[in-house]
């Protein structure tokens, strides 16, 4: 399986498959850093934090032809996700190389980590691609693809993906899809499973790959291309006016955070290809989507689950996934059975499409009544007077909890009980947030979700 992909680059190397960068440069990449993966004898934990993108898929193509066990990391990680990196992985080569690194990069006697040996540990020949059998199976990734998955929290957490696993969740979408090529219009990071599944879905069914900035609308005929985004990323598109340039795209995926009711519904206003999705990193991408004519025709929630994939529900409501693109574990500790209980609370809908209703563990207890700070996100966006909302349960000696809302932008107090008066006319009385903040702006990462740890320090620096 992994020597396909070695394949289809050469097959494809006279193509012109990608796109918004140089491809010749890109081979050129790809081979160097073969070369100097191949001069391990025992394959290093290789940690991937290139902010390039052609550069970053052309050294991750290079550790999966190698099989080189790699971890994909964001560029822009500070000192304690960088620490939460070393203590996990104890990756002996981290590329790009630097010649200076804080101290916690630094491996045994303060030797670089980034620093590339010209003569690596267990170097013997550099057609010799052993790997020491000594040790156990995922003490070395066993040339695994390791997303990285939980960075808002700080707590980041390697899933443990093969080529495998991708390929089968590139497989379930090109089946869905009449098994025409998967061409992408790629604008999220690559180091993220939904930047890196566009790459690989593009390469392995014979599509084009756009590497672009996420803020240029680039012209082009887009009718064979899809696009993926997440909500507050449609968001600013509709905001800047560019629904046009959105209508010409196959289809539009939008995952990664839940979509607000609103935003739908002005999404269908304008005929958006919107194609809603449910997925995750484990899953590598998506496991549910619902098709653009459907989506324009009315009907709500996720689509029907892709072909690679089975979901039940737990007595709880909780989702019960299998999927041959499930991920094997969290690095370094594989799962005795292959199959995922999430944290997320759905159900289907009798023609058959996903419903999430939210998340077990942000469900609020209030008084004794269960609350689902989604529908209150939501019922306060539909008034139209904030732009961004998060809804969270906070400690409160009368209610247990109190329901409070983080917003953003700040409003004038006149505003502020407008919002609220038009929220007692929405909302049962259990439901009203007690306490409210503004704020310039919430705290998001690249993929739309909300970074916690950064919110309850602004939450309590007010």
């Amino acid at each position: 399986m992994v020597s396909r992909l070695g394949a289809i680059l050469q097959d494809r190397r006279d193509q012109p498959w990608l796109q918004g960068a140089d491809q010749s440069l890109f081979y050129a990449e790809f081979h160097q850093a073969c070369d100097q993966l191949t001069r391990w004898q025992i394959k290093p934990r290789l940690c991937l934090a290139e902010p390039d993108p052609r550069r970053f898929l052309a050294q991750f193509c290079a550790a999966v032809v190698t099989e080189t066990p790699v971890f994909l990391c964001n560029p822009r990680w500070q000192a304690q996700e960088w620490q939460t990196v070393h203590t996990t992985v104890q990756p002996e080569l981290i590329w790009p190389p630097s010649p200076s690194e804080p101290p916690f990069l630094r491996g045994a006697g303060g030797i670089p980590l980034r620093c590339e040996a010209l003569d690596p540990p267990g170097y013997a020949d550099p057609l010799h691609k052993g790997v020491n059998s000594s040790e156990p199976p995922f003490s070395r990734g066993a040339g695994g693809i390791h997303i990285p998955t939980g960075g808002s929290s700080g707590q980041i957490r390697f899933t443990i993906h093969t080529w495998e696993t991708l390929t089968a969740a590139v497989d379930g979408l090109y089946t869905y899809f009449d098994r025409t090529p998967l061409s992408a219009y790629c604008i999220l990071p690559l180091y993220h499973v939904s930047g890196l599944m566009q790459a690989v879905r593009s390469l392995l069914t014979g599509g084009q790959l756009w590497l672009s900035n996420s803020k240029t609308c680039t012209s082009g005929d887009w009718q064979t291309t899809f696009i993926s985004l997440v909500p507050t990323q449609l968001q600013r598109f509709l905001t800047a006016e560019q629904a046009p340039w959105l209508q010409q795209f196959r289809a539009i995926f939008l995952g990664g955070a839940p979509a607000w009711p609103d935003l739908l519904t002005r999404a269908r206003a304008l005929e958006l290809p919107l194609a809603p999705t449910y997925g995750m990193t484990e899953t590598a991408a998506q496991i549910a989507t619902l098709k653009p004519a459907d989506f324009l025709a009315g009907i709500e929630g996720c689509g029907p689950l892709l072909p690679h994939a089975r979901v039940t529900l737990t007595p709880d409501g909780r989702l019960q996934i299998q999927a041959r693109s499930l991920c094997l574990g969290y690095y370094p500790n594989p799962w005795p059975e292959p199959i995922l209980i999430t944290d997320d609370l759905g159900r289907f809908s009798p023609g058959g499409s996903l419903l999430i209703q939210g998340r077990q563990s942000r469900q609020i207890i209030t008084g004794g009544e269960n609350v689902a700070p989604e529908e209150i996100e939501a019922a306060i966006l539909a008034t139209g007077k904030v732009r961004d909302v998060t809804v969270v349960g906070i400690a409160d000696e009368m209610w247990g909890e109190a329901i409070a809302a983080l917003y953003a932008p700040q409003l004038s107090p006149e505003d502020l009980a407008a919002l609220q008066a038009q929220l007692r006319q929405e909302l049962a009385p259990h439901k009203q947030p007690k306490q409210w903040q503004g704020m310039a702006k919430l705290p998001r990462n690249a993929q739309g979700k909300l970074d916690y740890r950064a919110l309850g320090r602004m939450w309590h620096s007010h």
